[in-house]
């Protein structure tokens, strides 16, 4: 099963992640997200000069790899489609920088993540931002576009409105099935923010160092953080029709169609009430 962008078959770059982001390739993929845009919203697009690999090994990702990337359009500004009321263009419609998130190069750090069906995430970015309809291939064949005749679809209709508050814009997806990869093109939210883990503590080695420009109380942070993640399942629990998604982790364990597999999902809850145990004691002892 392979889910690519809605845009077509655009296959992720043929890239090592080094200081050499292929340009065409960036060109390209935009273009196609320009046109997945209402047709009042589409613009011409400027031709990208060059790419700057601003920040390689971003922090956040515990087992892929998160780059950023910033384009150099041709020219100060690129005015295009106009409508009555505003002019859009490359530099206002895009963000000045952008993120990568794709499967890491180490062979021993890529097993995993394709072992543990780490295109899936892909998969979800493609469906949340898919403009054009909710229809996701389902085929166990791969394809090398969402749309393709030969597949077995699904149409589960769910409101997508709500995620796409809850996740970064993203302009390049694609997750397969069969590879095990994953390529996401997605804006760059530092622009917007800080990241959370150095005001929430570190999972490994406790509490860390706040940056100086962080001047909103942690505790405020965390309630909002959780707050949001509570109304997300509040907003889907019991929703039998989240179940209709065949990639949505342990899915089809919960549907009872697998139960050869149900065993490795029973011994993973079992692990996380073990963990989840030892936590509570070492509080209750004061660790």
């Amino acid at each position: 099963r392979c889910i690519m962008s809605s845009s077509s078959s655009l296959l992720p770059p043929s890239w090592d992640g080094s200081d050499d982001f292929p340009v065409a390739w960036l060109q390209e993929a935009l273009s196609r997200y320009v046109q997945t845009l209402p047709e009042k919203e589409r613009f011409s697009l400027p031709r990208i000069t060059h790419v700057n690999v601003t920040n390689n090994n971003l922090k956040g990702g515990l087992t892929g790899e998160i780059i950023r990337i910033a384009p150099v359009w041709e020219g100060p500004d690129h005015p295009s489609t106009t409508t009555t009321t505003t002019t859009t263009t490359a530099t206002s419609h895009f963000p000045s920088s952008f993120v990568i998130k794709t499967l890491p190069t180490d062979p021993v750090k890529r097993e995993m993540n394709v072992r543990h069906d780490a295109y899936r995430e892909g998969v979800l970015y493609h469906w949340v931002h898919n403009n054009n309809n909710d229809d996701l291939d389902t085929s166990s064949s791969s394809s090398s576009s969402s749309s393709s005749s030969s597949a077995t679809m699904t149409t589960t209709k769910i409101d997508k409105s709500f995620l796409k508050d809850m996740l970064p814009r993203c302009f390049y997806s694609y997750g397969d099935a069969v590879s095990g990869d994953m390529f996401l093109l997605m804006e760059d939210l530092s622009q917007k923010g800080i990241v959370l883990t150095p005001v929430l503590g570190n999972q490994c080695w406790g509490d860390v160092t706040l940056p100086e420009d962080v001047i909103t109380d942690p505790v405020y942070i965390f309630k909002s953080v959780f707050s949001r993640m509570a109304e997300m399942h509040a907003k889907f629990w019991r929703d039998p029709t989240v179940l209709e998604l065949p990639w949505l982790k342990n899915a089809t364990v919960l549907k009872g169609d697998t139960p050869s597999s149900s065993s490795s999902w029973v011994t993973s809850m079992n692990n996380t009430k073990v963990v989840f145990q030892n936590i509570i004691s070492a509080s209750h002892n004061g660790a």
